[in-house]
């Protein structure tokens, strides 16, 4: 099963994520996955950075770029 959560920042999608993996679920988030891409870009992992290369990436390679670079690893 997987199941997505959204909304916007400190709306508490940490908080339920938090509870899913005490019942078993794996987390992967977005953000990290963003964060691995401009590791490999030698890209500061500031938010401004992170924001600006998702906006690149999402344009380059479509708006599900990230999501499928985690179901790939899943």
């Amino acid at each position: 099963m997987i199941l997505g959560l959204t909304g916007k920042n400190a709306s508490g999608k940490g908080e339920v994520a938090n509870y899913l993996k005490t019942k078993g679920f794996v987390y992967c988030s977005l953000s990290d996955e963003l964060r691995e891409e401009a590791n490999k870009k030698n890209i500061e992992p500031t938010r401004d950075n992170l924001i600006r290369l998702g906006n690149e990436l999402r344009k380059k390679y479509g708006a599900s770029y990230l999501a499928q670079q985690i179901n790939n690893k899943i």
